[in-house]
């Protein structure tokens, strides 16, 4: 063998081990997304807000306050603000829900919302099952997650697909 096939063989195993190495990457990124869709899915149907609120990025907080104050100022210039929080069964004073931090306005708008449901919806929530159907990513730092929800047997409504866009930054992944 002389140098040049030798030379050949090498650059071509390194390029082959360095695309293995990134598709074994992009592999254990996608697990982490599937994961992460999963306990937010899983979260949000048992209750628990809290940790599917903090599953959500960051920008999907910031617009879910900017639609509710939005509302909530619509509501306010037509002087039915009241009867706009008592609807959604919020009891806070206006001025403070302006200035809570996302996290805590998205719990209590999130809780406020199944608050609604009727107590037999909510109990045939806590049995829901979550599993993923497939993913994929759509770039370096997103995935697509299709997410079965299983509901009960003795529901009126069959069980359903899901999908979930999730940005990665920073080495964690976040529902948008």
């Amino acid at each position: 063998m002389n140098l040049r096939q030798l030379k050949f063989i090498t650059i071509t195993l390194c390029f082959f081990l360095t695309f293995s190495m990134q598709c074994i990457n992009a592999q254990e990124n996608l697990r982490d997304a599937e994961e992460v869709a999963v306990s937010y899915m899983t979260a949000f149907f048992h209750g628990d807000i809290e940790t599917a609120v903090s599953l959500m990025h960051q920008d999907t907080l910031e617009d879910l306050r900017d639609i509710f104050l939005s509302e909530l100022n619509e509501a306010k210039s037509e002087n039915r603000e009241t009867d706009f929080l008592s609807k959604i069964e919020i009891q806070i004073d206006p001025i403070h829900l302006e200035s809570m931090n996302l996290h805590d306005l998205a719990v209590l708008l999130i809780s406020s919302n199944q608050r609604t449901g009727s107590s037999s919806t909510l109990e045939k929530m806590k049995q829901v099952a979550v599993n993923v159907e497939q993913s994929e990513l759509v770039g370096v730092n997103e995935a697509i997650v299709q997410l079965k929800i299983a509901i009960p047997e003795d529901s009126t409504v069959p069980s359903q697909v899901a999908e979930l866009f999730l940005v990665n930054k920073g080495d964690v992944w976040r529902v948008k």
